[in-house]
């Protein structure tokens, strides 16, 4: 899930990065249970040659005021 990735890699993230986690389709209630302090800024589709299901990519960082 996107509040496990977060869990296990919070504290390797530098200052100012961000995570990107590739996913099935948008997944509304992942994102619903990331931690308060963790935001999605952008979720791009994507197509992955010869594979036809729904991905995206999840693109997250720490919220600047927090």
């Amino acid at each position: 899930s996107l509040a496990e990735l977060v869990r296990l890699t919070e504290p390797l993230l530098k200052a100012g990065g961000c995570w990107m986690a590739m996913k099935g389709a948008v997944p509304d209630h992942e994102i619903a249970e990331l931690p308060t302090p963790i935001e999605v800024f952008h979720v791009e589709p994507l197509t992955v040659p010869g594979l036809d299901a729904q991905r995206c990519l999840v693109w997250m960082r720490r919220r600047s005021d927090s």
